[in-house]
Parts: C-alpha cells; sequence; structure tokens
C-alpha cells in the first residue's frame, strides 16, 4: 500500500554532478568547492505568466499546448529592486570563484548602464574583461526609434587572468583575403594567404582560429515553435550558454547560476562536461528544469524541491522490485483538455526508487519527450537500501512522492 509522503531530496544515479534546488538562492546554499564560472541574469520580466506547453500523451503526439500554468513568477522590477538585488547577490558568489574564475553578468538592455556601474564599483574596473553584445536582431517595426533587439552581457575576472578559450568561440579564417594578398600552400598542405612588407612575409592561414570579437550576431532568439523552448522567461539559448561556458571554463569545472528559471544552463553545463549549481524558484522551474537535466543525459544529480507535495490520486502495485503505476487523477488541477484530468494523460513523468528517511533515491524514470511521447508504466525500484517509492509529476508541474508501508 503506497501512501504521500513528504521528501526533501530526489537523488539520480551518484548524485553530485548537478545540484539544482527550487528555492531562492541564498549564502547558505553556496558550493563547498570554488566556482570557475558564475552566470548571472536577474528576472527582470512580467510578474504574471501563463505557461503553455504540450503535456500528456495526446499532446504530444499532437504537438498541441493545451497543458495551462498559471503563476507569478519572482521578478525585479523597477531599477531600484534590480540594483539592490545585484548589489546582494554579487559579493557572495563573485567569493565563491576560484582565481581563475570569472563573472558573468547578463543584462536587459535598459537596466546594462546601471548594472555596469554598479559593477565597477562593487569589483573594480580593473577587474572588467568584456562587454559582450548579443544582437538577437529584433523583428517589428517603429516610427519614433531605432529597434531594440540586443542585450548586454558582462565579463568580469576574479584573480590576474582568467581561463580563456577563444576557440571555443571562434571561427575559422576561411578563404577571405584582400586583393593584395597572395596564396599560397606550406610544405605541410595548409593553404595561406600572404604579404611582404619590407623584407618580411606575413602569412595567414586558412584554418586558424580567430579570436572573435565582442558582438555576436550568430545567435538568435529561440523560435517560438522551438522544442528547447519551455515557455518560461527569461529564457536563453543554450547555444548562448554553451558558448560561455566553453569560453571560460574546462570540462568538470563547477560552474553556477543564482537563477536558472527555465533550465538552460542546468542543461548547457550537462551538455559540455561541466559540474552544475543552479537555483529556481517555482514549480514548473524545477519540473522544467530536471526534465532538461535528464533529456540532456544527466544522471549524477541531486535535487531539492520546495517542501510540500501536491494531493495526487493513484493506484499502483508492487511484484518483488518492480512498481506497476495503474492509475493516476490530478485532483484539482484544470486543464483546457478534459483527458489531461483523469486517467494517465496528465502525468508528465514518473520514477521508481527507493524512500530512504524524507530522501529519494531514484532508480528507474520514465518521462514524455517528442521522440518518446507514451510512459512505460512498469518499473523497477531497485534493492538498494530503504523503501519502495515513487515519484510522480503532473503537466502542471505538481510534484508527490509515496512510500510503500507494507
Amino acid at each position: 500500500m503506497f501512501k504521500q509522503v513528504h521528501c526533501t531530496h530526489e537523488r539520480y544515479g551518484g548524485g553530485g554532478r548537478h545540484l539544482l534546488w527550487q528555492q531562492p538562492f541564498d549564502a547558505s546554499l553556496l558550493p563547498r568547492e570554488p566556482v570557475q564560472l558564475v552566470y548571472l541574469d536577474i528576472p527582470t520580466g512580467s510578474p504574471n505568466r501563463v505557461l503553455q506547453w504540450p503535456a500528456g500523451l495526446d499532446e504530444w503526439l499532437s504537438n498541441r499546448t493545451t497543458a495551462l500554468l498559471s503563476e507569478e513568477a519572482r521578478v525585479f522590477n523597477p531599477l531600484e529592486s534590480y540594483l539592490a538585488e545585484l548589489r546582494r547577490v554579487v559579493p557572495i558568489v563573485y567569493e565563491t570563484l576560484q582565481d581563475t574564475g570569472c563573472l558573468y553578468v547578463h543584462c536587459a538592455q535598459r537596466y546594462a548602464a546601471y548594472a555596469k556601474v554598479a559593477l565597477d564599483e562593487m569589483l573594480g574596473r580593473g577587474n572588467f574583461v568584456n562587454e559582450l553584445i548579443w544582437n538577437y536582431e529584433a523583428a517589428g517595426r517603429s516610427s519614433n526609434r531605432f529597434l531594440r533587439g540586443h542585450d548586454t552581457i558582462y565579463l568580469y575576472k576574479k584573480g590576474k587572468s582568467c581561463v580563456f578559450h577563444p576557440e571555443a568561440a571562434g571561427r575559422r579564417r576561411g578563404r577571405s583575403r584582400t586583393n593584395h594578398m597572395r596564396q599560397g600552400v606550406d610544405e605541410s598542405g595548409r593553404v595561406y594567404y600572404a604579404l611582404t612588407l619590407g623584407e618580411r612575409e606575413y602569412r595567414y592561414y586558412e584554418d586558424d582560429v580567430l579570436t572573435p570579437g565582442d558582438v555576436w550576431n550568430d545567435i538568435p532568439l529561440l523560435p517560438l515553435k522551438d522544442r528547447e523552448r519551455t515557455g518560461l522567461d527569461p529564457q536563453r539559448p543554450e547555444a548562448l550558454l554553451k558558448r560561455l561556458l566553453e569560453s571560460s571554463s574546462d570540462a568538470d569545472d563547477v560552474v553556477l547560476a543564482p537563477y536558472d528559471e527555465a533550465g538552460s544552463f542546468a542543461a548547457a553545463a550537462a551538455l559540455t562536461g561541466r559540474k552544475s549549481h543552479t537555483y529556481c524558484d517555482s514549480a514548473s522551474s524545477f519540473m522544467l528544469s530536471r526534465r532538461r537535466l535528464l533529456l540532456c543525459g544527466a544522471r549524477d544529480m541531486d535535487l531539492y524541491p520546495r517542501p510540500g507535495t501536491a494531493a495526487m490520486e493513484i493506484h499502483a502495485t508492487r511484484q518483488g522490485r518492480q512498481i506497476t503505476l495503474e492509475s493516476f487523477s490530478a485532483g484539482e488541477a484544470a486543464s483546457a483538455n478534459p483527458m489531461l484530468d483523469d486517467g494517465l494523460y496528465g502525468l508528465d513523468l514518473w520514477a521508481a526508487g527507493r524512500m530512504v528517511d524524507t530522501a529519494f533515491h531514484v532508480h528507474r524514470f520514465s518521462l514524455r519527450y517528442w521522440e518518446s511521447p507514451t510512459l512505460n508504466f512498469a518499473l523497477s525500484a531497485g534493492a538498494a537500501g530503504g523503501q519502495p517509492g515513487m515519484l510522480l509529476c503532473d503537466a502542471w508541474g505538481r510534484t508527490a512522492y509515496y512510500r510503500d508501508g507494507e
């Protein structure tokens, strides 16, 4: 007989590589080991958001968005609130950086100038490295101003120098050359373009990697129908965050994002082999961050949900190590599609494992995604310690945990 229980901790695999907290960033949650890179993207959008996204078998198969999530997001508007949060967080995260570490601060256009002044005051102008312009080419028309289509990302170092891999964001020189340069091939077969000044020859090879400039216009905003899009804002493209991570850290380095509402930074860290510490505030953010980490192949994770579980109605049976989930009801949750309110259609993810005190250790899980929209409703709970248990996450981001009382 499975009974609903309180859970303070989800563990996947050996744990420890990716840590995710469903609560506001706080100094008490800082990593114990030195951090190589911090990405700070303080939310400044609208506090009220309605999220629509595919959920349940019918939705994944038909690419419809009928699961509705309405909640109040934590944002920092107006400017005074933003600067207060910036001044609170920056000194905390900056102290965690190792000597070769760096801090990226992602700013909306309307706050960028104020943030730069505050950052120089807190960190010192001597530690400023770059102002990066992410130009995502805004669409539309305006009769009284130029279109606003870029964000600003400030880079600060901690010590005398920071890790920098220009090849991560660089491009090959290619075939471009000026008319006064001659083409040649050296003894190793490399193509170059050369010019002679005085008695000295200067060669520029086609396969040289050029250090990128500080204006990036090759990474667009995510299209509305992009499968990477979660519906939560702000959401940055994985390509942008991977470029920052690969440029300023190495594989297995510890990286940190105090605000990762869409799970993009955690996903980018998993895809590039970094160890991540990320924080989000809402149930939907926690759900989608968990999903993105699992879909990226991350298996060594520790997740800390906010206390409290959703009221769900389930029926499950266990035979030996195998747990079979036979029915599920989302209770009071409402949807534009009645199919989600009954049966197993409203279930987005479930896992079987072992409950050890108040921690749930996942052994096997099943979740819906584009390539595999159906769930496996029979999973092994494993045999290592504790009591057999389950994790259920529905289409509205609500989570519940169960333990077999036997």
